[in-house]
């Protein structure tokens, strides 16, 4: 029989925040490649999300992701 606390522990947590960092990883990499508008900047930005993985891609979701703010006319 399978303890509550297994469940809310480890055995289905842990997979759970593994899931979503790669996804949020996957996001970070897909924006990155398609909003930055500097090449070299694009790269240099790709490189570091791919090679440190969620933590590159939460420095670029801070620092580097540019926020498209709408414009209202008035």
């Amino acid at each position: 029989m399978l303890k509550l606390t297994a469940i809310f522990g480890g055995f289905v947590l842990f997979p759970v925040l593994v899931l979503a960092l790669t996804v949020f990883w996957i996001w970070m990499l897909v924006d990155c490649a398609n909003h930055e508008t500097d090449h070299g900047r694009k790269v240099a930005w790709l490189i570091i999300i791919a090679v440190t993985h969620w933590i590159g891609a939460a420095v670029y979701f801070i620092l580097g992701r540019k926020r498209f703010a709408v414009q209202r006319s008035i």
